[in-house]
């Protein structure tokens, strides 16, 4: 009956295909929101917002540094800033979870790319509302591109450097000068040479396995039952059907509707699947701070 019905489905039969595809859509889309939603719970963002907001708000761009009392400046920032946050970590669960852009340049630079190409309209109507009210010279759509992108570049690179040398030492023991570290596993002879590292999660994507390590994230088209074998007994859980991570990238845990996370250092999330629970409960994972 199985085979029937998935037969019919392929040829669009029972009219059911539709109705299929759109339930899949619609699980897509939570499963995004929710990794939306977990990011942006993430430390690291929390200190960003509070850095950008007093950074805008003491410096006072644009001219409104004159025109605007400081009150003012940090209710106006606090509140675009939170906006740029949002829209920027969307941006960045796309390209680096959807479209697998994980290291610093492709992914840094297509990120602050999209963000600045979505928020800048957005920002150049606030300021022709805002008017000469707040700022001396309103800024044109250049100017905002620019300074958006430039932002973003700059929170990118932050994170990237809170998901290298940190982890490096984590998952390699801590051994700052290399010596004793243990050998890399079979998976990583898959990648370029330049990418090779200790591994810090892997995660299957259709057809391919995104592997991610101390250096950046590479594709490779395998199955992720063979990429777990390649792992070489490292030290890590698989905690969802499509997930696994080393236990020394695992910073804490988290809840987004009920759901566990993983935190990673950097701020990466990870889903925690309800088989994979009581082993991730048993390492303490979801304790941790």
């Amino acid at each position: 009956m199985s085979e029937v019905l998935a037969f019919a489905l392929s040829q669009g039969g029972f009219g059911g295909s539709c109705w299929f595809r759109g339930i899949g859509e619609r699980l897509r889309m939570k499963v995004f929101l929710d990794e939306v939603r977990a990011s942006l719970r993430s430390p690291v963002i929390l200190v960003a917002w509070g850095v950008l907001t007093m950074m805008m708000a003491l410096s006072g761009p644009f001219g409104s540094y004159d025109h605007v009392s400081l009150p003012k400046r940090l209710v106006t920032w606090l509140v675009l800033t939170a906006l740029a946050i949002v829209v920027a970590t969307a941006v960045r669960v796309v390209v680096y979870s959807r479209w697998g852009y994980r290291d610093f340049w492709r992914g840094g630079s297509l990120t602050s790319l999209l963000a600045a190409v979505v928020l800048t309209p957005i920002l150049v109507h606030l300021s022709q509302i805002a008017g000469a009210a707040y700022m001396m010279v309103p800024p044109g759509p250049v100017e905002i591109a620019g300074f958006v992108f430039c932002l973003n570049m700059g929170f990118c690179a932050f994170r990237h450097a809170l998901e290298t040398e940190p982890l490096t030492q984590a998952v390699a023991g801590g051994d700052p000068d290399g010596q004793g570290a243990p050998a890399l596993p079979r998976l990583t002879e898959r990648l370029a040479e330049e990418l090779r590292g200790p591994i810090l999660r892997i995660s299957g994507r259709d057809h391919y396995v995104d592997v991610t390590t101390t250096h950046g994230m590479s594709s490779v088209l395998m199955r992720f039952s063979d990429a777990l074998a390649e792992l070489d007994g490292v030290d890590g859980l698989q905690v969802h059907r499509s997930h696994w991570v080393a236990a020394g990238a695992v910073v804490g845990g988290a809840r987004e509707g009920g759901r566990p996370f993983l935190r990673l250092t950097g701020g990466d999330m990870v889903p925690v699947s309800r088989t994979y629970l009581a082993a991730v409960e048993a390492r303490g994972w979801l304790d941790q701070a």
